[in-house]
């Protein structure tokens, strides 16, 4: 077969393309295929047609069907004279070579495909890389089958003496498994296998990813680790890390890695920053892994329910999902076995009356108590205003006879002129106000034509002072053993305004990660783990262990 050359320029003029000669267009009229080289001509279905050129980028074929002259585009079918003529495939010839086989040649450890001419020549085919066997792969290529000197146009096989290549390691997917397969590479969050010849290669063996702490003992290893200093908390060690599973190569490190072993930096492991748990670092504190002390008793959990909206962010979502693992962690038992979430519309104003409810909207919450709540949930009120805090999350209370429904407290986001909602901590600043003047027990929380919470501080009815409303919302010096601010007093471990009450009763800007800390509630992320803050990536959060305990 002769690839010849014609001069196409009024084809450069119309196409733009340059027009290339070294290539073959398969071609079908009617229910007749053949193989053409450009100028060469063949009579198909009664009529004669010459394959004139094929633009260079290979993607259209230039045809002569009887005296009509068309452009046919690949896989395009176009009715000339009467006839049904379809370019099916076009094959760029490359130094002198037609067929293409996608792993270059006889790669037995990557699969591939090749493709070119049918052993007659006549059709387009394409032969692929398959596994006879478990252990047997027959590996396809680019031949010649009458010249095995000649050009190797014609996609075939390989498989000496009809049995195949033998692979040592086993065959799968079309490609011969290499002397030693990693499941991860070095990925410290995934954990992993690694499976070759042991040191002395005398037998195949398989490495597993591991989780190693480093206390007092020295280096030792673990199945979970969690990088702390607290004694009552299972796991705790002074450093966690991960020994990765590899391939290697324990005499030549620039030689084949067939050897199945471990990379350790300094004999140390990879540094988890958190935790390590069956043989990967996790990016968050494994909360339900975290042991009781032993003076810690457990307590059955009243009626409570954490509500999300409809169309809440999954950060919602998330801060609910994590509430629930604090208040395990916290000893409380009971969880209902369809969990404590809800949806704002599975809960109506009727069923809030017996009930402690936590409203999350857009990351503040809203504690809805009530009118007939125990003296146990008072109790777990306590526990629960602990959680929020600790987790950096803005709230404030109002009784449930002030709620129609839970889409009142957390309306949708618009964008119109009305002015925004005061926040929760805004809400809560107010609220410590009238506290902070004597008044909780007159403080009164409505819902404004808006949808907004409003604060009022009331005097008492019965009250007979002669002393003006004015100053006693607004005493001169009230009394505050914690952070004085706009007038409140906030706790320490208060967060507000992108700042948290320290413990020298002052506020100070919130800590970024890395920077050195004390306490959870300095930091960004409400983790200060070993002196310094550390990330905690919320999509990273773990709702599975979520869902085993509720």
């Amino acid at each position: 077969m002769i690839i010849g050359s014609v001069n196409a320029g009024w084809l450069d003029w119309i196409t733009g393309s340059t027009i290339t000669s070294e290539a073959v267009c398969q071609i079908k009229v009617g229910d007749i295929t053949a193989i053409f080289d450009v100028g060469e001509t063949k009579t198909m279905d009664g009529i004669s047609i010459t394959l004139l050129d094929i633009t260079e980028d290979a993607d259209a074929c230039q045809i002569k069907v009887g005296d009509i002259i068309a452009i046919i585009d690949e896989d395009e079918t176009q009715i000339i004279d009467g006839k049904e003529v379809t370019v099916l495939d076009i094959v760029v010839t490359t130094q002198s070579t037609i067929c293409k086989d996608s792993d270059g040649g006889k790669d037995y450890y990557k699969y591939g495909e090749a493709k070119g001419l049918s052993d007659d020549g006549l059709t387009v085919v394409t032969t692929k890389d398959i596994c006879i066997s478990d252990k047997y792969l027959e590996e396809a290529i680019c031949t010649n089958f009458a010249d095995p000197d000649g050009p190797k146009n014609y996609a075939g096989t390989y498989s000496p003496d009809g049995k195949g290549i033998l692979c040592e390691f086993g065959c799968k997917k079309g490609a011969c498994l290499p002397a030693c397969t990693d499941a991860d590479g070095v990925d410290k969050f995934v954990s992993g296998t690694a499976t070759g010849w042991n040191s002395d290669r005398t037998q195949k063996v398989t490495a597993k990813d591991q989780c190693i702490a480093e206390d007092k003992n020295g280096l030792h290893q673990v199945s979970l680790c969690i990088a702390c200093s607290e004694s009552n908390v299972e796991g705790c060690a002074d450093r966690c890390a991960v020994d990765e599973a590899i391939c290697t190569n324990f005499a030549d490190p620039e030689g084949v890695k067939d050897q199945a072993g471990f990379y350790s930096p300094n004999g140390a492991g990879v540094t988890c920053e958190i935790a390590c748990k069956d043989g990967k670092c996790i990016t968050n504190l494994p909360t339900t892994e975290i042991a009781p002390t032993t003076e810690q008793t457990f307590k059955q959990l009243p009626h409570f329910l954490i509500a999300v909206g409809e169309a809440a962010p999954s950060s919602d979502v998330t801060l609910a999902a994590n509430i629930g693992l604090d208040i395990a962690a916290k000893g409380y038992t009971g969880f209902p076995a369809e969990g404590i979430s809800r949806l704002f519309n599975e809960v109506t104003a009727s069923q809030l009356s017996d009930k402690l409810v936590l409203v999350l909207c857009r990351g503040d919450g809203i504690l809805v108590k009530g009118s007939s709540i125990t003296q146990e949930h008072k109790l777990f009120d306590v526990d629960l205003m602990s959680i929020l805090n600790w987790r950096g999350v803005g709230y404030y209370t109002i009784m449930s006879d002030k709620v129609s429904s839970l889409n009142q407290l957390c309306p949708a986001e618009t964008t119109s002129n009305v002015a925004a909602c005061p926040s929760a901590e805004e809400t809560a600043i107010q609220q410590q106000k009238c506290k902070d003047v004597g008044l909780e027990k007159e403080t009164q929380v409505d819902v404004d034509v808006n949808g907004c919470i409003t604060v009022t501080c009331k005097v008492a009815e019965e009250t007979t002072s002669n002393v003006p409303l004015a100053q006693k919302l607004e005493p001169t010096a009230p009394i505050c053993n914690a952070c004085l601010v706009n007038g409140a007093c906030l706790p320490v471990s208060t967060r507000a305004n992108k700042q948290y009450c320290d413990i020298d009763n002052k506020m100070k800007d919130i800590k970024d990660d890395s920077t050195e800390c004390n306490n959870n509630f300095e930091c960004s992320s409400n983790l200060c783990i070993n002196d310094a803050c550390v990330s905690g990536s919320i999509w990273n959060k773990i709702l599975s262990w979520f869902s085993k305990i509720f």
